[in-house]
């Protein structure tokens, strides 16, 4: 896939729009993560599953545009 093909979000859906890889924007979760550790309200797990969110996020994007 090259950097300006286009990926199909919310395929199907109302809200479905193209974005080309570099367009795609990945939300710093890193500070709502760190928030929800230290929050006696949260569970250390929430603030986990944040951050595995993220980095998965990341992982993906770089697959799609080396591809």
């Amino acid at each position: 896939m090259s950097k300006d093909e286009k990926i199909v979000f919310a395929k199907g859906g109302t809200a479905q729009h193209t974005k080309t890889a570099e367009e795609v924007q990945i939300p710093d979760l890193w500070h709502i993560a760190e928030a929800l550790a230290k929050d006696p309200n949260y569970h250390k797990s929430c603030s986990e599953k944040v951050l595995e969110c993220w980095h998965t996020c990341h992982f993906l994007l770089r697959h799609i545009k080396e591809r």
